[in-house]
């Protein structure tokens, strides 16, 4: 499991405190291709800054929830967290 899994929303599980830190970060990082980048530039790197600045651990616990436990469509979750984190006009 992870700190993000879906699962943690449901109440059934906790997370743990890890005072020993025998467990390794797991840190959110924004990927892209160099590519991307080349093909983009800022107009990708920028948006990735901005989501990575905004997307919390918790945001992705209720997103993994609602995809890998709801069946909710992965595409209309993510449009919908940038909608409602005032990213993308609202469809």
């Amino acid at each position: 499991m992870f700190t993000t899994d879906g699962v943690l929303a449901t109440g059934k599980f906790v997370l743990l405190d890890d005072d020993r830190h025998l467990q390794p970060s797991e840190n959110i990082a924004p990927l892209a291709s160099n590519r991307a980048i080349d093909t983009y530039g800022t107009a990708v790197t920028g948006a990735l800054e901005t989501v990575s600045a905004r997307l919390t651990s918790q945001d992705l616990v209720f997103l993994n929830w609602r995809i890998s436990l709801g069946g909710k469509d992965t595409a209309a979750e993510a449009r919908g967290w940038l909608e409602r984190h005032g990213l993308v006009a609202r469809s």
